[in-house]
């Protein structure tokens, strides 16, 4: 039994990197509980936090590129909620109270010990998680470590909130036939699919769509002379990530320069 429970308390503290006392783990019926302060795209000092009015602080970094911050420890469900509360009214007004014991119970099957199982919510403007939207080389569907990286957060995102959607949208710039275009926005949505699909993401969380070259955002020729960044503009996969059929601002606006820019984008 004391193997087993300093076991279960090794694995609580991977999970969010909080400690707590071995005596709040002494009865298995009893819950453990914390709170989720926040999350951030960008990591926050414990001044930031001492600032607010919160002294106990600990970070939990997800893929280098999420920064979830914790506070406090409690074994009544009522204590943490009050807690939270608490923090709440501090400005955190999406603090929300994280119980240990499941995660534990959770890792007793399937456990992905590089996040905790919690959703991501979407906070204001400064806290804010972004994806990029990804681009390709000409004639490519070969994904570049950049993109890599931002379906990494999109899949991140996706498991955690089981009840969002992405729409994946393939184009291609205009060089080459309609019909080349349109089947390498196929080939284009297949490796955004396929390695959303290898990160463990629903096939029922992604929606596709192949455009060819029938939507630049930018113009492929300038008075009749090749552009070749307007062009590297258009060689995209635009992503959108809605809850439900509400889209979410969790996704970079592409920013075209004025002079490449098509009119209306």
């Amino acid at each position: 039994m004391k193997a087993t429970q300093t076991a279960i308390a090794l694995i609580v503290l991977f999970l969010v990197s909080i400690s707590f006392d071995s005596q709040s783990l002494s009865a298995q019926s009893n819950d453990v509980y914390t709170v989720q302060v926040a999350a951030y795209g960008k990591r926050k000092s414990r001044k930031y936090f001492k600032d607010l009015g919160v002294d106990q602080i600990e970070e939990k970094i997800v893929l280098k590129t999420l920064f979830k911050y914790y506070s406090g420890s409690f074994t009544s469900l009522l204590e943490a909620e009050k807690y939270k509360n608490e923090i709440a009214s501090k400005g955190f007004f999406f603090a929300q109270v994280i119980n240990l014991s499941e995660l534990v119970d959770l890792c007793a099957t399937a456990c992905n010990v590089s996040t905790p199982m919690t959703a991501v919510r979407i906070y204001s403007d400064d806290q804010i998680i972004k994806i990029r939207n990804v681009f390709f080389g000409f004639d490519s569907s070969f994904l570049t470590e950049e993109g890599r990286s931002d379906l990494d957060k999109l899949s991140q995102l996706l498991k955690e909130n089981q009840q969002y959607k992405v729409e994946v949208h393939a184009h291609t710039d205009s060089r080459g036939s309609y019909e080349y275009n349109l089947q390498l926005s196929v080939r284009r949505v297949n490796s955004v699919v396929n390695y959303l699909s290898f990160k463990e993401v629903a096939d029922r969380q992604i929606e596709t769509y192949a455009h060819g070259e029938e939507k630049p955002i930018a113009f492929n020729e300038i008075n009749g002379n090749d552009s070749k960044q307007g062009r590297s503009f258009n060689r995209r996969v635009e992503l959108k990530v809605k809850d439900t059929n509400d889209l979410l601002d969790v996704v970079e606006d592409i920013i075209v320069p004025e002079k490449f820019r098509k009119i209306g984008q």
